[in-house]
C-alpha cells in the first residue's frame, strides 16, 4: 500500500482545491479535471450482490427469504439497515486509510457521490431525517486535527440535501476496534456513547455515517443509544465494507 500522499493535498481542506493535478488513488499527475484516474476509477472494488438485508454485507447466493445473513440471525444489530458502495480491499482500503491517517482530505469530496449514489438506492432514504458522523473522542481528534467519519458526513449531506447532527457524542477514549474480539469490542464501548441535548433525535430517522464497516459493532453500539435516546430508525452508510 502506497500512503505517501502529494503536498497538494496538504494545502488545505475539502474544497480548496477544485480542480487537483494528481489522481488522489495512485498519486500519478492527470490532465482531465477530476479527482480520480480512469485507471483507479476502474479498479475499484464495487460491493457485490446479494447483500444481507439488515448489515449490508455481502453474502453471495443464499435464500432470499432469509433476508439476514448468519452473523445478523446470531446477534442483530441494533441499526435497521446499512449500505457501502465499495468493498474494503485493495484501492478503496488505500483510500480509507489515506482519509485516516494522511489527511488526504480530497478523499471525501470523491467518495461523498459515491455513497450519496449509493444511498438513492436504498428503500429506506425517505426515512431519514439526520445526518450523523460516528463520533470522536475530543483527545482523539486533537491529536488527528480532524474526524474522518464527519467529513464524509458532511458532504453526503450536502448532496443528499439531508441535515446533519453532531448530537452523538463519544464521552469516554475508548481503545481502537480493530484487533479486538467480539465480546472484547462490546466491552471496549460500554457507556462510550451519548446524545446531547437530550431529545434531539427523538422521533428522527438517523443516518450514520463512518468511513468503514467491519463487525459492524461501533455502529450496532451508536445506533442503540440513539433508540434509546427516542431515534425513531437508524441506519448506516459507510465508505467501504469489509467483505
Amino acid at each position: 500500500m502506497n500512503l505517501r500522499v502529494p503536498l497538494v493535498y496538504l494545502a488545505g481542506g475539502v474544497g480548496d482545491l477544485v480542480l487537483p493535478s494528481w489522481c488522489v488513488g495512485c498519486d500519478q499527475a492527470i490532465e482531465a479535471p477530476g479527482l480520480m484516474c480512469q485507471a483507479c476509477q476502474e479498479s475499484l472494488a464495487i460491493l457485490p450482490e446479494p447483500r444481507c438485508a439488515r448489515c449490508g454485507k455481502p453474502v453471495g447466493k443464499y435464500s432470499q427469504s432469509q433476508r439476514r445473513c448468519d452473523d445478523c440471525k446470531r446477534h442483530t444489530p441494533a441499526f435497521d439497515g446499512a449500505a457501502a458502495p465499495w468493498v474494503y480491499v485493495g484501492l478503496a482500503r488505500d483510500l480509507v486509510l489515506k482519509l485516516k491517517f494522511c489527511r488526504a482530505w480530497m478523499v471525501a469530496e470523491l467518495a461523498a457521490p459515491w455513497m450519496a449514489g449509493c444511498l438513492d438506492q436504498m428503500p429506506w432514504k425517505a426515512e431519514i431525517d439526520l445526518i450523523q458522523p460516528v463520533p470522536m473522542h475530543w483527545l482523539k481528534r486533537f491529536w488527528r486535527g480532524y474526524n474522518q467519519a464527519e467529513m464524509l458526513a458532511l458532504a453526503v449531506s450536502r448532496l443528499a440535501g439531508i441535515p446533519s447532527s453532531s448530537a452523538l457524542r463519544k464521552a469516554r477514549y475508548t481503545r481502537p476496534q480493530s484487533r479486538l474480539s467480539r465480546s472484547s469490542r462490546l466491552a471496549n464501548l460500554s457507556a462510550t456513547f451519548r446524545v446531547r441535548p437530550a431529545g434531539s433525535v427523538r422521533g428522527k430517522g438517523v443516518l450514520l455515517v463512518d468511513d468503514v464497516m467491519t463487525t459492524g459493532t461501533t455502529a450496532s453500539e451508536c445506533a442503540r443509544v440513539l433508540k434509546d435516546a427516542g431515534a425513531r430508525r437508524v441506519y448506516v452508510l459507510t465508505l467501504a465494507r469489509a467483505h
